[in-house]
């Protein structure tokens, strides 16, 4: 969430959910070590998944149940209606090609809601697919970006223990990997320290060639992801340090997807974007770039909005860029960034102000 001096460039609800969070709910460094280079510092946050090429990042692990909890909380604050346990099965096709709402699917049936302005945030584009919207899906199938998997949490560890194996006996650690793909068929997976050192986060392994629209594919998926964790559990428990007291804590609640499409949008960021630190003129905010090499990302307000259909607008990971772009704008902030932006638009667009296709900005001013 902070560029590569240690400023924190994705703010907005982004930033209200974490600055919200109870104490001991978030973990990462201090706010005087963000943008450090310091080599010791940087080493120490790096095995905490919070500093990349040497320098130290606001990139905090959260609990995921307080998240949760949050989230709702704010959303009912709001005044919103929430309709939970219901999926979004079709849109709603009006004249002229515009979405004017969602039906729903449910345990009572089929429900109907007509909106002036409906978001897409399935992740998988499955609603401006269905409205007829046109998207790419030009991925390397093998590409760790495309991958696809069920996370989940072990309990009872001591990740700090297994930190100084891993970094202290290089030779130990190389042999129990070894040992570790031996016993997985390859697929082994090294844990990440979560929001607490009794608790291990496993991001993988990440299953290759299998695609998040193709419901067999999903169900396979699954199936190994489940098996994978068992057997992970057994390699760790017998042989990894801070692990003999290891027990499954808890499986993700559904599949971990990076990709499956990507909106073709009146805008797009692409890898040649990427040199260049000029704000768009319909900038809606602003992703930290991959490498200190590169300046801040600018993302534009055409990435939420497909190119043919009205009253609709999508946010989060399928949003309208290129495939080496989308590696980081599918990530949580920049979701969470694309997902204020598309709301505050819906809203403009819902209260008579101008259409969706252009609720662009007339101006922009960066705020740290």
């Amino acid at each position: 969430m902070t560029d590569w001096s240690g400023r924190r460039v994705i703010e907005g609800i982004a930033a209200e959910l974490i600055d919200r969070l109870p104490p001991g709910a978030v973990a990462g460094p201090p706010r005087a070590d963000w943008g450090s280079a310091d080599a010791a510092t940087a080493a120490y946050w790096k095995e905490r998944t919070a500093a990349f090429h040497g320098i130290v990042a606001w990139s905090p692990t959260i609990d995921p149940e307080n998240l949760k909890l949050l989230s709702q909380e704010l959303v009912v604050g709001a005044g919103a209606h929430l309709i939970l346990h219901a999926w979004a099965s079709a849109p709603v096709i009006e004249e002229d090609c515009r979405v004017g709402g969602i039906i729903f699917e449910s345990k009572e049936g089929r429900l109907a809601i007509r909106a002036k302005v409906t978001i897409d945030c399935t992740g998988d584009g499955d609603i401006f697919h269905r409205a007829g919207a046109v998207s790419d899906s030009d991925i390397d199938e093998r590409d760790i970006h495309h991958c696809i998997n069920t996370a989940w949490l072990f309990g009872g560890v001591d990740m700090p223990r297994w930190i100084a194996f891993k970094t202290g006996d290089p030779n130990g650690f190389k042999s129990f990997m070894e040992r570790g793909r031996a016993a997985c068929g390859g697929l082994f997976e090294r844990p990440f320290v979560s929001w607490r050192d009794d608790v291990a986060l496993f991001m993988g392994p990440r299953l290759a060639g299998y695609s998040a629209v193709d419901v067999e594919d999903q169900t396979e998926v699954e199936i190994r992801s489940h098996r994978l964790m068992a057997q992970h559990l057994a390699v760790y428990r017998e042989h990894a340090p801070g692990f003999a007291g290891a027990y499954l804590m808890q499986s993700a609640p559904q599949l971990g997807v990076r990709h499956a499409r990507r909106l073709v949008g009146v805008g797009r960021v692409t890898r040649e974007d990427w040199p260049n630190a000029a704000p768009r003129p319909d900038e809606v905010g602003i992703s930290p770039s991959l490498s200190p090499k590169f300046p801040l990302v600018s993302v534009p307000y055409g990435c939420l909005v497909p190119r043919d259909i009205e009253g609709l607008l999508v946010a989060g990971r399928h949003i309208s860029c290129d495939a080496t772009s989308h590696s980081f704008l599918r990530e949580i902030p920049q979701c969470w960034l694309t997902g204020q932006a598309a709301g505050a638009a819906a809203a403009l667009a819902a209260a008579g102000k101008r259409e969706t296709r252009w609720c662009r900005p007339r101006r922009y001013r960066r705020c740290y």
